[in-house]
């Protein structure tokens, strides 16, 4: 009995201690369980953070979107149906066998049926046209809805990138409503089907994708959702790892527990990544139509669209530009699945998979595509716009910009320098330089070169480069005298003499012309025809250096310019840039046109919002202004220039100066036909001497851009009050029938006529 109490006792006893046991251990685990538990929470709330603030301060801005100028088919320009087909070629225009809406054509012999596209913003194309060329070129237009003739249609305008976003990446960010819903239908099919079910991760698809892999032995198939996808893309690092899964998997859920899956599918549409052009990621559907398709994202059709969804896996290993067959194989079976979901029939999708790819000439994509003239266009802008609406606000930008010209721009001056260094013996990449082609009408700039390499994003020269202009000036001075037309005519004499001047540091400067010889008295029209510049001193002096500096002033350059003597040579410094707007005034018949570079700005919707309209200024009166004209076409024609005439026909009527600094430092040339000015500085950005005048360096550069370009011959048609004389060049007098040498030139009613050269005989000759 007793012995049975005792075990009685010892089992009591022992289950007390193990109550007591179960006891403790209860409240520790129920304390782990809350510690996890809030670990876990902390870690939810965590990513929620990370996701809330990049949803909420940077999840897709709209970049301003950035557009060259339209291109114009015109039976005045004459355009080659090569010519024709490369503009439409590039803007992603189809060919067909009839007209199948906006976006297409049909060749047939000389004829062409056009479908413009509309233009950005509108929502209506303007109709078919029909095309006529004879010889080689568009003889006519016609509209085809009541056969009434065209002067000429305008393509739409191409897209040349956006504000740039970052370094390396760039996007065009739509609202999903704006998105074709194809496309979204075939992201499904091929990446999420059970998008709307799942709450971020999908089990079931991870089930089938890891069935499916041990079945073929590797992986071929993945289950990761698009939520999942995008957690990834924005937040998460690429390795495969179970830590990284497990936090893409949570991440996910805690997207999905905040925002609908509207917003879901939207930021992915927009953030997935689709290739890569040169330094710039292209991100997005949209940017990726433009840069794949030359089209925005609404007008590609469905073999399109399945192109770029099939890209999403791997998009360099599936980009149709690189690996076009393996892109195809892709696109067909997207085209297949979007048949097996029903988005479209069976015959469309085998009939579309044996279409071609159909992708468009390559393009940059970003706003690299012209750094230089984006970077001068950004500076602009900014005077008008905040940051924030520049990045942010999806406006659109219409510049000046022409693509055609400014490419034909940088690969001249790209080629011409290397011809320049292995001509001169100059070690490969040492040349830099910049140029400058405005349209002399409207001070459109049309093309803006920063540096020889095109794509480079560095120092900007075309704006920066602050470099001394040598004889570029002289025609500023001889404009300062001209405008006196009782002192001074083109054909007063002037002397070239030996000269030699003190400067406010009590220093003596004796300027030289480029040969070193002096002759004398000559005549002003011949003193700037062969630049000479001891005359150009004189003239200067003569003139007054405040009013050389008011001159250049008045013509565009918005800066003090230094009175000092050296100046009349060129030793102030200017930009190609403003060279340009000097030289844009005279061309202009002295009119002046502010330089732009923005003609209009839309807002997302297509309303203009603000317009740049050019308006002229007389900065020069008529005569002087046709004086000065003449006086750069005697340049080109027979001066320091005259090797550019033999290269172009002489019913251009094209005028120009070369200018050279000291020890060969800089080589420049300003020339315009009537249509163009183009300014071209060549140089070491070391500032060393690169040995070559204006003529034999930067007017070859000048050279190879224009002969590219269409260019229009002068109409600076003679004023009233203007009248020319026939005169002695070694007199500047009345020349005589018996005068060995005559010379007709343009001179001011104002003028005095000048008294009958001293030549042998009688007789004497003018002409009005």
């Amino acid at each position: 009995m007793a012995t049975r109490r005792k075990r009685r006792a010892g089992r009591s006893h022992a289950g007390a201690g193990g109550r007591r046991r179960i006891l403790f251990f209860r409240p520790l685990a129920l304390r782990i369980a809350l510690a996890l538990a809030a670990c876990f929470a902390g870690l939810l709330l965590h990513f929620d953070y990370q996701m809330q603030l990049y949803f909420r301060d940077s999840a897709h801005p709209r970049p301003a979107l950035l557009y060259a100028r339209a291109p114009k088919l015109s039976p005045l320009l004459g355009q080659s149906p090569e010519k024709v087909l490369s503009l439409l070629e590039y803007r992603g225009y189809r060919r067909a066998e009839r007209i199948e809406g906006p976006g297409s054509y049909v060749l047939t012999g000389n004829r062409m049926d056009l479908y413009p596209n509309p233009a950005p913003g509108s929502a209506e194309a303007s109709g078919p046209v029909r095309l006529a060329f004879q010889g080689g070129r568009l003889r006519a237009m016609h509209r085809h809805a009541d056969g009434a003739r065209l002067g000429s249609i305008s393509l739409e305008p191409e897209a040349i990138g956006t504000l740039q976003l970052g370094p390396y990446e760039d996007r065009i960010a739509l609202r999903l409503h704006q998105m074709p819903e194809l496309l979204v239908r075939a992201l499904l099919a091929m990446e999420d089907r059970n998008f709307e079910r799942h709450i971020g991760v999908d089990v079931f698809a991870i089930a089938r994708a890891f069935v499916n892999n041990l079945l073929h032995g590797q992986t071929t198939q993945g289950g990761s959702t698009i939520t999942q996808q995008l957690v990834k893309n924005l937040f998460l690092s690429p390795e495969r790892t179970l830590s990284r899964k497990v936090t893409e998997a949570l991440m996910a859920i805690t997207l999905e527990l905040r925002h609908s899956k509207a917003e879901i599918l939207e930021h992915y549409l927009n953030e997935i990544f689709l290739g890569q052009s040169g330094n710039r990621a292209v991100h997005g559907f949209a940017l990726a139509s433009e840069y794949y398709f030359a089209r925005p994202l609404g007008r590609l059709g469905p073999h399109e669209i399945a192109t770029l969804v099939g890209m999403i896996p791997a998009p360099s290993l599936y980009n149709p530009r690189r690996n076009p067959e393996r892109a195809l194989v892709r696109r067909n079976l997207v085209l297949s699945k979007l048949a097996e979901v029903g988005a479209i029939d069976d015959a469309d999708a085998a009939a579309l998979s044996r279409s071609p790819l159909t992708i468009a000439p390559h393009r940059s994509a970003g706003g690299s595509v012209f750094p230089a003239y984006v970077d001068y266009l950004h500076r602009q802008v900014r005077q008008y716009f905040p940051e924030d609406v520049l990045r942010a606000g999806g406006i659109r930008l219409y510049t000046t910009l022409d693509a055609d010209i400014q490419q034909t721009a940088q690969q001249a001056l790209s080629r011409a320098l290397a011809r320049l260094e292995s001509d001169r013996g100059i070690s490969p990449g040492v040349l830099q330089g910049a140029a400058v082609v405005v349209s002399v009408d409207s001070g459109d700039i049309l093309a803006l070169v920063g540096g020889r390499q095109g794509g480079f994003a560095g120092f900007n020269r075309a704006v920066d480069a602050q470099r001394p202009i040598g004889s570029l000036v002289k025609p500023l001075v001889y404009l300062a005298a001209l405008e006196r037309p009782g002192t001074f005519s083109l054909g007063s004499m002037i002397q070239d003499t030996p000269l030699t001047l003190e400067t406010e540091a009590g220093r003596t400067w004796s300027p030289q012309n480029y040969d070193r010889d002096f002759r004398g008295p000559v005549m002003l029209l011949e003193a700037l025809t062969r630049s000479y510049n001891v005359p150009a001193v004189r003239l200067g002096l003569e003139v007054g250096l405040d009013s050389v500096a008011e001159t250049i002033n008045r013509l565009g350059v918005r800066k003090e310019i230094p009175r000092y003597p050296s100046t009349l040579l060129g030793a102030s410094v200017h930009s190609p840039l403003e060279i340009a707007q000097l030289y844009q005034s005279i061309a202009n018949r002295g009119n002046r046109m502010p330089l732009r570079s923005i003609s209009h700005i839309n807002d997302p919707g297509g309303g203009v919002i603000a317009r740049f309209p050019g308006r002229a200024d007389r900065v020069i009166e008529p005569g002087p202004a046709y004086l000065i004209d003449f006086a750069l076409r005697q340049v080109v024609r027979s001066g320091t220039a005259s090797r550019a005439s033999r290269h172009f026909p002489p019913s251009l009527g094209l005028a120009g100066k070369t200018g050279t600094t000291d020890d060969y430092r800089d080589s420049w040339f300003a020339g315009y036909s009537g249509n163009l000015v183009t300014v071209v500085w060549v140089g070491r950005d070391d500032n060393r001497p690169v040995g070559l005048t204006g003529a034999g360096g930067a007017m070859r550069v000048w050279m190879e851009i224009m002969q590219a370009l269409p260019l229009a011959p002068s109409a600076h048609r003679r004023p009233a009050g203007v009248r020319f004389l026939e005169l002695d060049p070694a007199t500047g007098l009345l020349a005589r029938d018996s005068c060995p040498e005559r010379i007709l030139i343009p001179v001011l009613a104002q003028s005095r006529t000048p008294r009958l050269a001293p030549c042998s005989g009688a007789g004497g000759a003018g002409r009005n």
